[in-house]
């Protein structure tokens, strides 16, 4: 009895193996997140897997796949940038990149006091919507909207946006029920983006069945956007452009409470950040 013992236990260690092979691959093959992610992290568990050639090959296809992007578009204003990004990316096998922001709010010259009764009484003031503290808690938008910009121009599964802070991926260990780092190391590429806020001298109204109609002041952000690569103190490139809110922005509130008298600003920076996506998918030559 002792002898067939030992004999099931030496059949059921590789064939736990290869289901757990198995199992990971096919994770990682149809996981919805990052596949490159994914298919580095299988490799790592299963270095000789069953299915190490097959995750190679997936990955290179999909490094290979954005850099024909890239060549669709090489003449345009970004292609440079985006091909060194990648480039360093694939020679990490990573997509990490991380984000540093700098952000200012030029209302200096704003004088409230100054402002004629009728104007005054029904504006409101922009400044408390734009503190240092407002500012930094939009720019979680900010970085959500700039993942959907190169989720537009190269693919979901090539680069991944995150805080330099936050920047480590996490997925949930099948073997021990935890949630484990994928990879904690300094992503290889950041984007340095500095912006200010500024007042534009447009004025916007609000468009309500009752109470009064408030005005609020035009804002308009001004970007400094640059990449920079590991091992380099300089930005590798840099973009200055502007972006606007819309002319006519339009949202829906609920009955329950009151709603923030600054919100048609937070409308309104939401609005110019649908603009900022927009000039950086421009700039790849797309639309």
């Amino acid at each position: 009895m002792a002898a067939l013992t030992a004999l099931l236990t030496l059949v059921l260690i590789p064939l736990n193996d290869r289901k757990r092979d198995h199992r990971d691959f096919e994770m990682a093959k149809w996981s919805y997140r990052n596949k490159v992610s994914e298919l580095v992290w299988y490799l790592e568990r299963h270095p000789t897997g069953l299915h190490a050639a097959e995750a190679e090959a997936m990955i290179e296809a999909l490094y290979d796949d954005a850099e024909r992007k890239i060549e669709t578009h090489r003449d345009s204003e970004m292609a440079p940038m985006m091909r060194e990004l990648v480039k360093t990316l694939r020679a990490r096998r990573s997509t990490r990149v991380g984000v540093r922001y700098e952000s200012k709010t030029l209302f200096d010259k704003l004088d409230m006091d100054k402002l004629p009764d009728e104007l005054r009484n029904n504006l409101i003031d922009p400044r408390p919507a734009f503190t240092d503290q407002a500012n930094t808690r939009r720019e979680v938008t900010i970085t959500a909207v700039l993942q959907k910009a190169f989720n537009t121009m190269l693919g979901e599964n090539v680069v991944t946006i995150g805080s330099d802070s936050t920047a480590a991926q996490y997925r949930y260990d099948p073997d021990t029920h935890e949630r484990q780092p994928i990879d904690t190391s300094e992503p290889p590429a950041s984007f340095i983006i500095a912006y200010e806020v500024r007042l534009t001298g447009s004025l916007y109204e609000s468009k309500k069945d009752q109470g009064p109609q408030r005005k609020f002041l035009g804002v308009a952000f001004f970007w400094d956007f640059g990449v920079q690569l590991e091992g380099a103190q300089a930005l590798a490139h840099r973009f200055v452009f502007d972006s606007e809110p819309a002319k006519d922005i339009r949202w829906t509130t609920s009955r329950a409470g009151s709603a923030s008298p600054t919100l048609p600003y937070d409308k309104m920076a939401e609005s110019a950040f649908d603009d900022f996506k927009a000039q950086l998918t421009t700039r790849f030559g797309g639309r």
